[in-house]
Formats: C-alpha cells, structure tokens, sequence
C-alpha cells in the first residue's frame, strides 16, 4: 500500500508530512478482504472521538479493483462502528485520492 500511495502522490517525500497521522499505534480494528488465501484488500478505522470513527488504510489490489470489494469494506467498517456506539465516519484525505472520497 505505501508504494501505491508513494507512487500516486510521487513519491514518500511528498506524504512525509502525513505519515505521522497514519501510524499503526492506535488502529485496533482491520477488515480484510481475500481471495481465497490471498489478501486483495483491506480497511481500517480508529476512534477519532466518542461519536466518530476516522477511516484508515483502504486499499484494493490494482487487479481486484471496480468490483464492490471497497464498497464492502466501508459497509462493514460503518456497521463496526455502529456496534462501537459511533454515530458519524470521517475520512483525512488529499486532492490525490478521489476514489478515497467517492467511497464516502
């Protein structure tokens, strides 16, 4: 995913500043989507507050792409949510990833 992400944006330098926001210390809850054995894809969310969950890390596999598979993902991360007591999703994002926002 960080090469994607690295690529899009062209190159880690240019997201230097934002990887402190995408450390992996405070996310507990990780979808994961398979083919068969193979992970094609996944989505994360965190805590931002008592009413609201923030997005993380979603990511589809370039060739498993236009199949619903992100759609999935955030169903299931709204529902988990949900089930945490949340109320309201937020998503961080940049002018690079309007497929990110399209999901919202």
């Amino acid at each position: 995913m960080d090469d994607f992400l690295n690529e899009l944006v062209g190159g880690e330098d240019n997201r230097a500043e934002y990887i402190l926001y995408n450390q992996l210390d405070n996310i507990h809850d990780v979808i994961v989507a398979y083919d068969n054995d193979i992970p094609i894809g996944c989505a994360s969310f965190k805590k931002y507050d008592d009413e609201c969950t923030e997005v993380k890390r979603v990511f589809i596999r370039q060739e498993y792409r236009s199949r619903g598979i992100s759609n999935k993902l955030m169903e299931l991360i709204e529902n988990a949510a949900k089930e945490q007591g949340r109320r309201y999703l937020i998503l961080e994002s940049g002018e690079h990833f309007v497929t990110a926002v399209a999901l919202l």
